[in-house]
Formats: C-alpha cells, sequence, structure tokens
C-alpha cells in the first residue's frame, strides 16, 4: 500500500508539473517554445507505458467513449505525419505532427492519472481549477504589472502567460464551466465554493479583455449549457449572474483606461493604469464573493 501511494502521488505529481509547465511555459503557437513540453510529455508517456509493461502499474481501462477518442486522436496524428509527403509546406507539416504527438503524449499521461490515483477525478476537479485561476491571475497581473509581459505596449490584448489570446480565452471559458459547477456542489465548503465564483468572475474579465470573439461566444455558449445540463440551474444562474455583475465595472474601466486596452501605450502609461486597474479588480473580487456568500 504504501508503495502504491508513492507511485500514485509520483504520476499526480507528474502530470501536474506537465499541466502547469504546458500552461505557463508552452508558448502558445511557437513552435521552439513548446518543444520542451512536448518533449516532457513524450518522455512521461514513454516512462507510463514500460512501468506498465514491467507490471509497476495497472493497465488503463477505457471504455467505447475512451478508445474512440484515443483512436480519433491518434490517427488524426498519424494522418499529419503522412501528411509531409504530399504538403506544399512539409516543415510545417512536421511541426504541426510533432505537436500532436505531445497531444497523444498529454492523453496517455491523463489516462495513468485515471488508473493509478485514487479519487482522481476529485484530484483533477480540484487541480485544474486552481491552475486555470493561477493562469487567469498571472493574466491579470500583467496588466498590472506591464514588465511582466514582454512587448505588452505593442499588442493590448490579454496573452500572458499561455502566449496566444485565442489559447486563452479557450482555457478561460474552461474554468468558467469548472468554476460554476464547483460553486453549486452542495459538498463542497463554503470558501470553497466562494472561491469557485471569484474564479468564474476572473474568467470573464480575462476571456473580455482576449477581444478573443470566438472566446467570448464560446464561454457564453459553455455557461449557458451548463445552466441546462447542471442539477442546479437556479443557483448556477445565480453565480453566473454576480460574476458578470462584478465583472461589468471592471471592464467598463478597463475601456476606458489606454494603458489597458490600447495598442502601443507608452511604458508610463501602462503602469499609471495598471496601477488603478489593480484596486478595481480586488474590489470587484471582494463585492463579488461578498454578495456570494449572502446568497449561500
Amino acid at each position: 500500500m504504501p508503495l502504491r501511494l508513492n507511485v500514485s502521488a509520483l504520476v499526480l505529481a507528474s502530470a501536474g508539473a506537465l499541466l502547469a509547465a504546458a500552461l505557463f511555459f508552452g508558448g502558445g503557437s511557437d513552435d521552439a517554445d513548446v518543444l520542451p513540453v512536448a518533449l516532457a510529455s513524450l518522455f512521461l508517456a514513454g516512462a507510463a507505458v514500460v512501468a506498465m509493461l514491467s507490471g509497476l502499474l495497472p493497465r488503463p481501462r477505457l471504455d467505447g467513449t475512451g478508445l474512440a477518442f484515443l483512436g480519433l486522436l491518434g490517427g488524426f496524428a498519424v494522418w499529419s505525419g503522412l501528411s509531409v509527403w504530399w504538403s506544399i509546406a512539409p516543415d510545417l507539416s512536421w511541426n504541426l505532427f510533432n505537436r500532436e504527438l505531445a497531444y497523444v503524449a498529454f492523453a496517455v499521461a491523463g489516462l495513468y492519472v485515471g488508473a493509478v490515483v485514487p479519487g482522481s477525478l476529485r484530484a483533477v476537479a480540484t487541480g485544474l481549477p486552481v491552475a486555470l485561476g493561477a493562469v487567469i491571475a498571472w493574466a491579470l497581473l500583467g496588466k498590472v504589472f506591464p514588465s511582466l509581459v514582454a512587448e505588452g505596449g505593442h499588442v493590448a490584448r490579454l496573452r500572458s502567460p499561455v502566449g496566444y489570446w485565442n489559447a486563452l480565452a479557450l482555457l478561460g471559458a474552461v474554468a468558467v464551466v469548472l468554476g460554476l459547477w464547483l460553486a453549486t456542489d452542495a459538498g463542497r465548503s463554503r470558501a470553497a465554493r466562494v472561491a469557485s465564483a471569484v474564479l468564474v468572475y476572473g474568467a470573464i474579465v480575462a476571456v473580455v479583455l482576449t477581444y478573443s470573439r470566438s472566446g467570448i461566444a464560446l464561454m457564453a455558449l459553455a455557461a449557458l449549457a451548463w445552466v441546462v445540463v447542471g442539477r442546479a440551474a437556479f443557483e448556477t444562474l445565480a453565480v453566473l449572474a454576480l460574476a458578470a455583475a462584478a465583472a461589468a465595472p471592471v471592464l467598463v474601466y478597463a475601456f476606458l483606461s489606454p494603458g489597458i486596452t490600447d495598442d502601443g501605450q507608452a511604458y508610463s502609461v501602462r503602469v499609471h493604469d495598471g496601477a488603478l486597474f489593480a484596486p478595481v479588480v480586488l474590489a470587484a473580487a471582494g463585492c463579488g464573493s461578498d454578495a456570494t456568500t449572502r446568497s449561500d
């Protein structure tokens, strides 16, 4: 039993570190920056497979949906690799193939987390919102401290630390759904539900500041879909409404401040507007938290 617990902790810690590296150091669409993360994912997935073949790890069990997912993902990666033979830009096709191999490796690593870690669903449900919250917090800190973002004066769209605004918006949409779920989960403590509501608020602010139209639309559709399919529609709507109401004054201030939302602004302007942006964000988060606590 102690050995199994140590192996479980090692697998969970390795997968968590890999996820954090992808979120903070993946480099967005840059192929050079993603290479270390891709190699690490391939190493971790390969080590897990070798450990399974050696009898050190159990074999993951997959249902039909899981098999279909892995089959389609692997098939897409193989097709991308084969396309190098007829592509008019084989170097770009090869880069895509390498990236998709990393995606497959991430999926394999996730399989072993599910197979080895006791209560893996709860562990992921807790760890993923924490990781996404850290990403959103860092993204917003880039507006408060402009020096954290390289070339932040040229492009105001929120993109750090992921490196690409559409990708950051997609993560924000995921954070909204996870936050709504956790904020209405009666099995969680009040503090955890309030923190989840704050995650929804921060994600809304961050997604809008990415200027990603597809990300904003996806966030809205995902939130509404969760209201429909979730078991607590009224509570979910209440959390969503409070988070949106808290985010509204922050976004109004942001769009009235050139140092927050306009391209090509001087560093002094971004520092000045960022210094005012911080208390606005914190005050709105505090008001939203208080309202959430009162409505609980």
